[in-house]
C-alpha cells in the first residue's frame, strides 16, 4: 500500500514542518510519500521546508502563486500511482498516530466510498469551524450570543448525533 500525502503551503512553513512531522510520525509512515508545494515566492518559507525534504519528503517551489487548485494538480499529476492520495492543508497536525491507518481500513472496508474526512479540532481541543454544511439558523443565533466555541457547541452536536466522528461516515 502507498499514500501519497500532497500539502500545498502558502506562509505557513513552521506549521506545515509540524504537519510534515505528524505524517511521518504516523505508524504506517513508512508507506507514506509527502509532496508539499510551497506557493509563498518566499525563498525564506522554501528555504524553512527544504530542511524536511528527504528519501519521504519531496519540496517544490512554486515559481509564481498558482492558488490551491493548480497546486494539487500540479503536484499530483507528477505522483505514480498510489493506493491512496491525501490533501492535508498545511496547518492540520495529526496526534493520534493510527490516523491514517483507521482511515485507510475504513476505504477498504467500505469500497463504496469516494471521499473522507476526519474531524478537525483547533490547537485548544475545541471543535473546528469548517465548511461540511450550512450553519442552521439556530448555530447563527447561538454563534451571534454565545460565541463560536461555547458549550453550547457540545450540545448541540450531541443533539445532531454525533455525525462529525472519524468512525462514522456522513
Amino acid at each position: 500500500m502507498t499514500i501519497n500525502c500532497i500539502i500545498i503551503n502558502y506562509r505557513k512553513a513552521p506549521r506545515c514542518i509540524q504537519c510534515i512531522d505528524s505524517l511521518l510520525a504516523q505508524s504506517s509512515g513508512h508507506l507514506i510519500r509527502l509532496f508539499v508545494l510551497d506557493n509563498s515566492c518566499s525563498d525564506q518559507e522554501y528555504g524553512l521546508l527544504k530542511t524536511r525534504a528527504g528519501v519521504r519528503c519531496v519540496v517544490e517551489k512554486a515559481d509564481d502563486n498558482i492558488g490551491y487548485t493548480r497546486g494539487v494538480n500540479r503536484v499530483f499529476s507528477g505522483c505514480s500511482d498510489p493506493q491512496f492520495t491525501v490533501l492535508i492543508s498545511p496547518d492540520v497536525i495529526l496526534h493520534d498516530p493510527s490516523t491514517l491507518d483507521h482511515m485507510a481500513r475504513l476505504f477498504v472496508e467500505r469500497p463504496n466510498l469516494g471521499i473522507l474526512a476526519s474531524v478537525q479540532t483547533n490547537d485548544d481541543g475545541s471543535i473546528a469551524e469548517v465548511a461540511r454544511r450550512y450553519p442552521s439558523p439556530l448555530d447563527l443565533v447561538r454563534r451571534r450570543l454565545c460565541g463560536k466555541n461555547s458549550d453550547m457547541d457540545l450540545n448541540l452536536a450531541a443533539m445532531r448525533g454525533g455525525r462529525d466522528r472519524i468512525d462514522e461516515v456522513d
